[in-house]
């Protein structure tokens, strides 16, 4: 009798799961293409289908037009880096393009891109003051018709015998309106960059440090800010913890007076979405100390309030996500923890708070394989994943994978939702949101534990060779600048450490 039931129980999970692939099913839309993996892109009359090369840290939104429904499904790429392994360069992109499927209510019928406009030398039309500089770990948000395109990062460049990395801080609109999303030629108008906003770092006025690996986001019009004027909200970047606004119609930046140990704080390689009026922020890493948050915060922009929401369970950095359900639901996938990439997924509701994890596709071989810093937009009732790079294999991608939402709202209610767990700031890290003070009850005893066992040895080694006093003073003050305020609170611990340490070594001397 159990073996019946259980037999039944089973034949019902099956049909059920079998269901739920026919309301969301992944598929391989274009290819991986070695022969892009080069600076160079194979020419219109090669014979070679023209596309984007290989890259990570890119960024991707909708083509503007595309509503997959009735229209095509299309998305727009642009920018990115990968290391040239037979020239041993590094290759930073300036280049944009746009991918289309086309009107299909499945995924049977491969896709194609189109430039709007090439790289570098590639495209002689072009000129580089019109179009932002090769870069990677850049933002991009969709603002009407438009791409609105910030920072992002040059690391490594060889320059005069020597290695250069630097960030950018200019903000630049691409505009999309002219851009068909059911055009079947290969061949479009070259896109038109306009500058927005100019970095200087010597200018006056307020505006925020150039910045890679940050967040942004597009909030409606806010009357306490501007009337009638969307904005754009960023967020964090390698060793930033400041939340700032750009105003798109005036072109100016201010600062949100957040209140100190109350916020996100020290991340990059985050992801943030709008809901409502709302901005919603996850995951990310920090460096100091290291690790990867699985927290979920929510900014009111009125009240310049970061709110905790709770932990998910999806602890992730370089992860990329897209909105859609009135962007209500958020879809977070893959990225990496632990050193190492995954093809997970959460999907979470920014409404009831709570998140179901992202079904693996019953048929082999259908996933993305596991990457991080890839790129995500979402056109109609598909989700596109293009680019990043993975670790096993060790490879970069220029093949695009959709996820097809055939039934979107019997999809969601199939999925095993459960509430996000309560967490408090303590918990899951407050940050100080000007100048990094790390305030995390959690790591107030194992965070400082190898710091504290370091400065005692160090103290005692010091001791031991007979170095002198300030000399173990600059050595502890060095390293608390090295490895932030965590360390700076050991520094006193080891100065006593040495101390005590010459003092039982003198003793034991005299006693000898």
């Amino acid at each position: 009798m159990h073996m019946a039931a259980r037999c039944l129980l089973w034949l019902l999970v099956g049909c059920l799961s079998a269901a739920n692939s026919q309301d969301a099913s992944w598929a391989l839309v274009f290819p991986q293409n070695d022969a892009f993996g080069r600076p160079k892109h194979p020419s219109f009359e090669s014979g070679l289908q023209p596309g984007p090369s290989v890259r990570y840290s890119s960024c991707a939104v909708q083509l503007p037009s595309a509503s997959g429904t009735g229209g095509g499904r299309a998305f727009v790429v642009t920018h990115g880096y990968f290391f040239d392994h037979l020239t041993l360069q590094p290759v930073w992109l300036d280049d944009a393009w746009v991918f289309r499927l086309g009107d299909h209510n499945a995924l049977s019928a491969a896709g194609h891109w189109s430039p709007l406009h090439l790289h570098g030398a590639d495209d002689p039309t072009a000129s580089s003051k019109h179009v932002p500089a090769a870069r990677m770990s850049h933002s991009c948000v969709l603002h009407g018709t438009s791409l609105v395109f910030y920072g992002g990062s040059k690391d490594g460049e060889m320059r005069d015998n020597a290695y250069h990395s630097f960030c950018y801080g200019d903000v630049w609109e691409l505009d999309l309106a002219a851009i068909s999303d059911t055009e079947e030629s290969i061949h479009q108008p070259t896109a038109r960059w306009k500058q927005l906003w100019s970095h200087d770092p010597a200018a006056p006025g307020s505006a925020p440090v150039a910045r890679e690996l940050h967040s942004a986001v597009i909030l409606p019009a806010q009357a306490h800010i501007q009337p009638n004027a969307p904005v754009m909200v960023v967020h964090g970047g390698v060793d930033r913890s400041d939340t700032w606004v750009f105003d798109l119609r005036k072109a100016q930046w201010h600062q949100l007076n957040v209140k100190k140990h109350h916020g996100p704080g020290h991340r990059f390689g985050h992801v943030a979405a709008v809901s409502g009026t709302a901005m919603f922020l996850h995951g990310g890493h920090d460096r100091f100390p290291i690790r990867t948050f699985d927290d979920l915060w929510r900014l009111d922009v009125a009240t310049a309030t970061w709110t905790l929401l709770g932990s998910t369970p999806f602890r992730m950095a370089y992860h990329a996500s897209t909105a859609f359900g009135n962007d209500n639901l958020w879809l977070l996938y893959g990225g990496s923890r632990d050193h190492s990439c995954h093809d997970e997924g959460l999907l979470v509701d920014l409404t009831t708070l709570r998140a179901a994890p992202l079904p693996k596709p019953s048929a082999a071989g259908t996933l993305p394989i596991p990457r991080y810093r890839h790129s995500m937009a979402m056109s109609g009732d598909t989700v596109f994943v293009f680019g990043g790079e993975s670790m096993s294999p060790y490879m970069y991608h220029n093949s695009v994978s959709a996820l097809l939402m055939s039934n979107t709202a019997a999809w969601v209610a199939s999925l095993a939702w459960s509430t996000l767990s309560p967490s408090s700031p303590g918990q899951d890290g407050a940050f100080d949101d000007q100048d990094g003070a790390f305030n995390d009850a959690s790591d107030a005893s194992g965070g400082l534990a190898v710091p504290v066992v370091g400065a005692l040895l160090a103290g005692a080694v010091l001791a031991l060779v007979h170095c002198r006093w300030y000399g173990a003073c600059c050595l502890a003050a060095v390293l608390g600048l090295l490895a932030s305020p965590t360390w700076a609170c050991c520094q006193m611990v080891g100065f006593a450490a040495v101390q005590a340490s010459r003092r039982i070594f003198i003793m034991f001397n005299d006693y000898n």
